[in-house]
């Protein structure tokens, strides 16, 4: 009888670890992608210094653009948790689409070579953060998706897995 009832807690802590170790490595998948997005993100960041000089070169140093533009990039590369750090990345996109923008307003900066270069490697970058977006966003749902299911919802409770946001930088439930 002993060794029946010890047989089963065996069995239910072994089960355990196993699940256990399965929802560290899922969560570990998250943040290995959330590290890949994150510093495509901050690559594309790099180009803010020289979009906004050329924006105040072009429209002034009364424009407040340049200035709104530097702010939204500190801010984004501030943030800390993935929730903040989409919120701060659509203020960032905004202000970078609007100095892109205010190319079709003047027509010196459209002419503008290093502009030109700028909005190609703008483009270049969104496409690599839009990959890493995509896999990041594979591995959370994988991850929620294995915490939510019985009986690895109860270690994850026990053990503190809590779920991962996507990331989605446009409204909800529209593509990233």
């Amino acid at each position: 009888m002993y060794s029946i009832a010890l047989a089963i807690i065996v069995l239910v802590v072994l089960a355990g670890a196993t699940l256990r170790g399965m929802l560290a490595s899922r969560r570990d998948r998250c943040r290995q992608a959330w590290g890949e997005l994150r510093a495509r993100l901050d690559r594309r960041a790099q180009l803010t210094d020289m979009v906004a000089d050329l924006v105040a070169a072009t429209v002034g140093e009364r424009d407040e653009l340049p200035a709104r533009l530097r702010t939204a990039r500190d801010a984004a590369g501030a943030a800390g948790r993935v929730a903040e750090r989409i919120e701060a990345e659509r203020a960032f996109v905004a202000a970078l689409d609007a100095a892109f923008a205010l190319a079709r307003t003047y027509p010196a900066l459209q002419a503008n070579q290093e502009f030109a270069r700028l909005r190609d490697e703008r483009t270049s970058h969104d496409n690599r953060i839009a990959a890493a977006a995509e896999e990041y966003n594979e591995a959370v749902a994988a991850y929620n998706k294995a915490i939510a299911a019985f009986p690895a919802r109860l270690v994850a409770e026990l053990f503190g897995f809590e779920p991962e946001a996507r990331f989605e930088l446009h409204a909800e439930g529209a593509a990233s």
